[in-house]
Formats: structure tokens, sequence, C-alpha cells
């Protein structure tokens, strides 16, 4: 492969622990430019326009990521804006795919304004970055962009930004504070899963979309308010919270899906929505700190296991439109004593655990006693007709 050597014609700022000038670059067929400062410190770069590159990691011998001999660098990294090889200049654009995957050394990354994707993984695993300065002009972050950067302690995205992919911010560990922006509308799948130190996410008004994991396992957040807009959660939204204590919910939300506080094990209470129809499986399992719950007046059905485990329930009143508990639905919850039906009708119930044994007391309406033990499922429990 033949290769050009070329004198770069400006001084170009980016280099490791101070700023130094570009010494020289290298065009290799047209396509890649490699650009050295001070004889140790070596950046690449792909030519993705006319007048554009991205930075990106040596592929000169044409393997994959995995398989290509990576370049260490240490201390601060400044990328440049603009690259010049003889008279054509380049400007900065884009960050690829793992361009600074698991750059462990380094300990403050810059980045130029002017860069508006940032790609999938692109600086996971800068495990000492302390500090990331993002360009007000990236729109677009990919996936695992920053996981692993086990850091960094807060985030607040340029307003430019409408997209950031799934686990963008995994296992940041020291991540405390989140602050997003009025144009970023959907938080993907596990965007802060793992991060152990998150406290404090602040969010716009409005945000369409909350897809599943996106904080689990963030086990300092004790208490969070999600967008009033959202009319539906997803699944496992905060799994193993353990210090989580209080929730706000949207008011439209008809549904709570499976595992959504899983063992929250600091929930002591929770108001859901008015308009909740259904908790799904497993919802509450292992809140162990839960210890009464107002299940409104619209809820429909209780999945499998959804408050198996809550060790400190004492007591439960099912509304009138309650149509069917599924098994284990209150299993394992010892301290439940008293549940209180207000259904006049029986309604369909798990074999197994779907309420508390004997003798744990249902009571149900006046009148009602005869039409509840018609089926044989609820002789299994003591029934009670209220005075």
């Amino acid at each position: 492969m033949r290769r050009i050597f070329i004198i770069l014609t400006a001084a170009i700022m980016a280099a490791c622990g101070t700023e130094s000038p570009v010494q020289t670059a290298e065009s290799i067929d047209g396509e890649r430019i490699t650009a050295t400062f001070n004889d140790t410190t070596t950046l690449y770069f792909r030519i993705t326009a006319p007048d554009e590159v991205a930075l990106t990691w040596d592929n000169s011998e044409g393997k994959s990521y995995h398989s290509t001999k990576r370049y260490y660098h240490k201390g601060r990294l400044i990328v440049p804006a603009k690259v010049s090889v003889g008279e054509q200049e380049y400007r900065v654009t884009s960050i690829d795919d793992y361009a600074l995957y698991q750059q462990r050394h380094l300990e403050r990354i810059t980045l130029p304004e002017g860069i508006k994707v940032i790609g999938e993984k692109a600086l996971s695993g800068c495990e000492r970055a302390t500090k990331i300065e993002l360009p007000q002009t990236v729109t677009t972050i990919g996936e695992e962009a920053f996981s692993r950067c086990k850091s960094i302690t807060k985030v607040e995205f340029p307003e430019a930004t409408t997209s950031i992919g799934a686990y963008c911010f995994r296992n940041c560990v020291l991540l405390e504070s989140v602050k997003m922006n009025d144009k970023l509308r959907v938080l993907p799948q596990g965007a802060f899963f793992g991060c152990f130190s998150l406290k404090d996410v602040e969010f716009p008004q409005k945000v369409d979309r909350i897809e599943s994991e996106a904080f689990s396992n963030c086990l300092s957040l004790k208490s969070i308010e999600l967008p009033q807009s959202l009319d539906s959660l997803p699944s496992a939204l905060f799994i193993r919270c353990e210090s989580l204590e209080n929730v706000i919910l949207p008011p439209r939300i008809t549904a709570l899906p499976v595992d959504i506080f899983n063992r929250c094990n600091a929930l002591k209470e929770i108001t859901l929505p008015e308009a909740l129809k259904h908790i799904g499986a497993w919802a509450f399992e292992g809140c162990t700190s839960l210890r009464g719950i107002d299940l409104g007046k619209n809820l429909e059905t209780i999945s499998e296991g959804a408050f198996a485990g809550c060790t400190q329930l004492t007591q439960v009143t099912l509304p009138r439109s309650i149509k069917s508990i599924d098994e284990l639905a209150f299993g394992a919850c010892p301290a439940l004593k008293e549940v209180n039906i207000l259904a006049n009708k029986a309604f369909e119930i798990g074999a197994r655990g779907a309420l508390p044994q004997k003798p744990a007391k249902i009571y149900v309406p006046r009148g009602s006693i005869d039409q509840f033990q018609f089926k044989p499922v609820w002789k299994n429990y003591l029934l009670v007709e209220r005075k």
C-alpha cells in the first residue's frame, strides 16, 4: 500500500496532557488520514465527505476492531476540529464506532464543536476519564457510547441532541446527576442501567417514551418524578433500585408492567394513578418495606407474583372493579392478615398464593359470601362477611 507523508500546513490543537501542534499527517489511498502529535500521540481519521472526516481507529490492515492492535492514549485528549493535509482541509464531524474504545488511561476528553454523531461504543470503557466535554452540535449518540466510563459524575445533554442509543451510560458507576434537554423525547433501553451512584434525574416537560431497564440497578436513586406526558411505562424500569423511596407516576398510566419495581427494598408506599387497570407479573416482588398500597377504583387484574415477598405488607383493599388475580400475586406475604374485597361477585383467582391463606381473613361484602364459596378455589380461604 502506497503511503504519502505530508507536513500539515495548519496547526491543530490535539494532544494528551498538553495542547501541541500536529507534526505530520499521512494520507492512505485517499480514504484515511493519520495525524501524529509530538511523535507520541497518533489519531486516525476516516474521510466521509469531500471536506469531512470522522475520528476512527487504525484499520489500515483491514482487520476488525477487536483484532487490531490498539494505540493507548494517556492523560488528556483534545480532538481537533479540523485536519489539513496539504491544501485540503477536513472538518471533524463524527466519532466512529469504537474510535476511543477502552482507552483506560485517558483522564479527560474534549470533543470539538462541529461533531454531530458519536458512534456505538465510541468512548466505552474510558474508565479513568472524569470529564468528557460534549460539543453543543451533537445530535446523535450511539449505543453504549459511554458505557463503563466509570469516573464521570455528571451528564448534561447538549441542546441539539435528539437521540441516544441503548445502554448509552451503562455501568457509569460514579454518575450522580443527569439533565436531559427538551429535544430528547425517548429514553432508550438501559440508558442508565447500573449507574450505582445516580441520585438526580431532570426530565424535560414532555417525553414520548421510556424503554425497559432505563434505570435498572440504580442503587442510590431515592426519588424520581416521571414526566406527566407519558401514557405507558416499560418493564423492569426500576428493578433493583434498592434505595428508591418515592416515585411520582404519570396520571394516564393504565398498566404497571412486568418487574417495574421488582426488589425496590426501600419503597414503603406509592400512589397509583386512578386510571390504573393492570399490575404486571412480579411488579412489586421483594419490596420488603412496602406496608400498604391503595389500588384505586379501576384496577381489574393483578398478575402472577405481583406482590410476592412483600414481607411487611399488612393490609390490602381490592376495588369493585377487580376481575382476576393470578397465582402467587400475594405469595410469601407473612404480615398480610387482612384483605378487604369490595367486589360483590366472585372473580377469577389462581389456585395457589393468589391471596393469603388461613388464618388471614378475606372480607367480602354482606350477602355475597355464598357467591364466593360456590367456586371451589375460594374454599381455600377464610372468608368473612363484613358487618
